[in-house]
């Protein structure tokens, strides 16, 4: 069950951030607005040491998941959602990239699940015990 609700909720989200984006694409008061505003430089957003994602807005393409991979992402091809305008507009289209990008990821992790329950039941630690996770 939990696999094929996953999936769902995934394809939920994908239709949810595709409408946003058609909204956002056809909404041209918006764009206009976003358009130059906030604009930080490569060059500027280099010294500041911006990262994330306002550094990759203003073409900082430093993604730990490819840069610096751990597990999951050693196997995973991840796709860098990098824009070099460095504005709100920018900064708009990474979001909406990106999260285009993740719900493939975890299709792709999805997809690669060993079938089987993947359900484990977890224990409440003896008093005066602690846990983490």
């Amino acid at each position: 069950m939990g696999i094929p609700l996953l999936r769902r909720c995934l394809r939920e989200i994908e239709h949810e951030v595709l409408t946003l984006r058609l909204i956002y694409d056809e909404h041209e008061g918006v764009r206009d607005r976003f358009t130059g505003a906030g604009k930080v430089t490569s060059e500027l957003a280099a010294r500041l040491g911006l990262t994330g994602l306002a550094g990759r807005a203003s073409a900082q393409a430093f993604d730990l998941r490819v840069d610096l991979p751990c597990e999951p992402f050693k196997q995973l091809p991840v796709n860098k959602i990098v824009r070099s305008d460095g504005d709100v507009a920018a900064r708009v289209a990474v979001r909406f990239d990106e999260l285009h990008e993740s719900c493939r990821l975890m299709q792709r992790i999805l997809d690669s699940l060993p079938g089987g329950p993947h359900l484990a039941p977890v224990r409440v630690p003896a008093d005066g015990r602690s846990a983490q996770g």
